[in-house]
């Protein structure tokens, strides 16, 4: 399965895209020629961490040389896919969305456009809708579940590997831990937590940091008055036996090490690392008679 052609239409630095694909492709250019505004044209359609709140967008998104657009201009984003039909799932997921004269192409479009029944010319963001539909009938919309099963994987430059790694929510190694703490008993997972609990509750008990603790609640009483008092506290986030995991890092050089000593080099490597064994568990969940053709 691959991304056959795509199409943009007043968006952005976009007047009037089009460009056939083939294959793997490489988009190169110089600073602000539109190569992001490209991706995110992406995005819009099939990226499922992409929130509705996002995928709504203004009326400054339309292309530049536009002028005031009216009731029948639209922003219009659309993909075409060939060689699905050899994965039964995604054929199933995307048969609906094929094109009458070819049948052997789908298509996927983003549509923003004056909502329905607006009386008079659009004047605000709020006069605006979008809609993501597939084929040549607007009416076959998609959503979420077609997102969720044609992943797009936006990975951020390289340069920031080291912060995403650092990251727990935007790091490669989180689903890989998750998919890894599912598989253990909670029972085994509850000695843990209250091991933890009962080590970590020994630190606060020191008297320099009772004597912090006191040093901060008044000082915020003082300022903040009673009303305003939280009683804060120092002490450790409760050990969680679920949420474990997020405790878990990456180290280097056995451990020695946290990954922000790294090179960027390093970094960088170990970060595309963690991606492709993302990819490949998801390939096996999916069709585990076909991993070892794809690795």
């Amino acid at each position: 399965m691959h991304l056959s052609r795509i199409c943009i239409q007043n968006f952005r630095t976009f007047s009037d895209f089009e460009v056939k694909l083939g294959g793997n492709v490489v988009v190169v250019g110089e600073n602000r020629i539109g190569k992001s505004n490209l991706l995110y044209a992406l995005r819009l359609i099939f990226d499922a961490t992409l929130p509705d709140s996002a995928r709504q967008l203004r009326m400054a998104d339309f292309w530049d040389g536009l002028g005031q657009p009216g009731t029948d201009t639209n922003i219009k984003i659309s993909v075409e896919i060939k060689d699905f039909e050899r994965d039964m799932d995604v054929l199933a997921l995307l048969t609906a969305f094929r094109l009458s004269d070819d049948p052997s192409t789908v298509r996927l479009t983003y549509e923003f456009r004056p909502k329905a029944g607006l009386t008079g010319e659009p004047k605000a963001d709020e006069d605006y809708e979008f809609a993501c539909y597939g084929g040549e009938n607007g009416n076959r919309t998609f959503g979420h579940n077609l997102r969720r099963r044609l992943p797009l994987d936006l990975l951020p430059a390289l340069r920031d590997a080291e912060s995403d790694l650092a990251n727990w929510r935007r790091s490669p190694l989180r689903p890989l831990v998750e998919a890894a703490f599912a598989e253990i008993e909670k029972d085994d997972l509850d000695q843990i937590a209250t091991a933890i609990e009962a080590a970590t509750g020994k630190l606060a008990e020191f008297e320099e940091i009772d004597e912090l603790e006191s040093s901060i609640s008044n000082f915020l009483s003082e300022m903040a008055g009673p009303k305003q008092n939280v009683n804060p506290k120092l002490g450790f986030v409760p050990a969680d036996a679920v949420r474990l995991y997020r405790s878990i890092q990456l180290l280097i050089d056995d451990g020695k090490r946290g990954i922000n000593d790294a090179s960027l080099g390093s970094a960088n490597l170990v970060f595309l690392t963690l991606k492709a064994i993302e990819l490949t568990r998801l390939i096996r969940e999916r069709a585990p008679e076909r991993l070892a053709s794809v690795v």
